[in-house]
């Protein structure tokens, strides 16, 4: 299987520093994972000239699969040539869990319905207070109000990107993420679920501060 131009791949940022952005299409090459057959492959692109100036990036991609542990982490190896010549090179790893809802799924499923539950009431609780103060304005002029209802927002916020990552296509790995003969692109998945993580950490915060209150 040759060289091919596809579409629809993962989004292909370049590095910040030089906002560049390679969006979601260009030339695909798969390398096999027996390393004669590897060797022959890139031997193979190397005699085409598959580098020459009109290239602006290659990225290499690869997921690697940690049976114990029941860990994907995604790996992008990104190199970009600039138009002053210099070469750039950076790289991306994510790591998410490949088995979400396969085991305790009735456990897992009860704690998060009842968190959901207790977040409607603690929303429901601090619309009162709204609704008691003189007025919205005289409601946010007080420091904490505001740090409950950044809190309770980013966490409406993350439970709802949660949601849409469970959505996403590739979400569930189970049956075809580690297959050794086909390269599955879930990129974006990984990229989502590391913001859903980050967004948890900043509201982990906001609850310490809550704390003090």
């Amino acid at each position: 299987k040759g060289i091919e131009f596809k579409d629809n791949l993962s989004l292909w940022p370049g590095n910040p520093k030089y906002y560049n952005n390679y969006y979601r299409d260009g030339f695909v090459e798969y390398i096999p994972l027996n390393k004669t057959l590897a060797l022959k492959k890139i031997n193979e692109l190397k005699n085409n000239k598959w580098i020459d100036r009109s290239t602006r990036a290659i990225s290499i991609n690869m997921n690697v699969y940690n049976k114990n542990s029941k860990l994907l982490t995604i790996v992008r190896l990104q190199i970009e040539f600039l138009m002053s010549g210099k070469v750039d090179a950076s790289y991306k790893l994510y790591t998410i869990p490949s088995e979400i809802y396969k085991n305790n799924i009735e456990l897992r499923l009860t704690f998060e319905i009842i968190f959901c539950i207790l977040l409607l009431y603690y929303i429901f609780v601090e619309y009162k207070e709204m609704r008691h103060d003189q007025s919205i304005l005289m409601y946010f002029l007080n420091l904490w109000n505001i740090v409950e209802c950044t809190n309770l927002g980013l966490y409406v916020f993350t439970i709802g990107s949660y949601i849409y990552w469970l959505t996403l296509p590739k979400t569930q790995f189970y049956t075809y993420v580690i297959n050794k003969n086909n390269y599955s692109d879930i990129y974006d998945v990984a990229v989502w679920y590391n913001y859903i993580n980050i967004m948890s950490a900043v509201n982990c915060c906001f609850g310490f501060i809550k704390i003090f209150k």
